[in-house]
């Protein structure tokens, strides 16, 4: 599955192909050249699969419920400006 904004059974999403070792592939969302604003790296091809989507504010408020007390950290790893 994927964290998103929704909770859904399937969710279509696009995965791009950027090269052609198996470690090539990105599934996002967002646009393809709307991640890699430099463009670079420049997609080969793309495909739509269906899988599960989970809603991130769904599953924090889940995690407060069962522990008011616990420290949550979350990281959002941004794909682009690092080309």
């Amino acid at each position: 599955g994927a964290l998103s904004n929704r909770t859904a059974a399937e969710e279509a999403r696009l995965v791009w192909r950027y090269a052609s070792h198996r470690w090539g592939e990105t599934a996002a969302s967002l646009d393809f050249r709307d991640v890699h604003v430099e463009r670079k790296p420049l997609p080969l091809s793309s495909r739509t699969v269906l899988g599960r989507s989970y809603d991130l504010t769904e599953i924090v408020r889940a995690v407060v419920k069962a522990n008011a007390s616990s420290v949550l950290a979350l990281r959002h790893d941004a794909e682009g400006g690092e080309w």
